[in-house]
């Protein structure tokens, strides 16, 4: 069984809905600020053209990662200089993040 990964009418339309979903998803919860939200897209549209299964892998690094940094955010307050709440990732730590 080979997978066929050409990009079709519907491929191009769900490789461009699922990362502005993602982005908007992002910024509503505060985990990317306004210029991350924007380099996410671009990454999230660059990878997702590549191959679907990186959208994927993206999808579940981007929602596991905002959990983690999210939790117990009260402890993280009292020991880091410069804590922000939410988290909020800028376009560095996605480029970053989207070469991993």
């Amino acid at each position: 069984m080979t997978l066929d990964f050409s990009l079709t009418p519907l491929r191009s339309f769900l490789s461009t809905l699922f990362p502005f979903l993602f982005m908007v998803y992002g910024y509503k919860k505060r985990s990317v600020n306004r210029s991350g939200a924007i380099f996410g897209i671009i990454v999230a549209l660059l990878l997702t053209f590549a191959s679907p299964i990186y959208l994927i892998v993206l999808a579940a690094f981007f929602f596991s990662s905002s959990k983690a940094t999210k939790y117990k955010q009260d402890f993280k307050k009292k020991i880091e200089k410069d804590f922000k709440v939410g988290g909020q990732r800028n376009w560095v730590q996605v480029l970053c993040n989207g070469n991993n």
